[in-house]
């Protein structure tokens, strides 16, 4: 794995460089100190993550010009009257499933569940031992004193009782 610090080693230089000037300009133009040094981090960590810019010529406009372009996206926020945290959570997706996806998966698990309970207990334990506990069909043979093959033909015939339960091909279904 490359070190990442001797990577960047040119960033680093260009910050005790030319940190202090870039942020008191975009500070005399934004008119705020706290604001100038938020806009001058988010242009060095657009530098650390552009392979661009590791190979320009002009590290210092290219510094430069990578700060007024967020001192501006700063501008367009405070015009837009949101904050950065207003911005940054536009940006990102939501982590959480929609609430009908997940009253959908919630159906789903209790169905399935339902189809897991029609299978003989012997069956049941070998899927949720090989599905749930992700144990090999060795493993599983070992503890119902049978054959992997005895468990793998076991277990497929579990799901597709399962399967013809969810689907409703099965007579039987819950």
């Amino acid at each position: 794995m490359p070190d990442i610090a001797a990577s960047l080693h040119w960033l680093d230089r260009l910050f005790r460089e030319e940190h202090h000037q870039i942020q008191r300009r975009i500070g005399r133009w934004l008119g705020n100190t706290a604001a100038a040094e938020d806009a001058v981090q988010d242009a060095f960590l657009r530098l650390a993550t552009s392979p661009a810019a590791a190979q320009a010529q002009d590290l210092p406009a290219y510094l430069a010009r990578a700060a007024r372009h967020a001192a501006i996206d700063r501008l367009r926020l405070k015009a837009d009257g949101r904050t950065d945290a207003e911005a940054v959570s536009e940006e990102l997706p939501c982590p959480l499933p929609a609430p009908d996806d997940a009253a959908a998966q919630r159906q789903r698990i209790r169905h399935f569940a339902a189809a897991l309970e029609t299978l003989p207990e012997r069956q049941r334990q070998m899927v949720v031992a090989a599905r749930v506990e992700g144990l090999s069909y060795a493993a599983i043979a070992t503890r119902h004193a049978s054959t992997p093959a005895a468990v793998e033909k076991a277990v497929s015939r579990a799901l597709q009782r399962i399967d013809a339960v969810m689907t409703g091909r099965d007579e039987a279904s819950p």
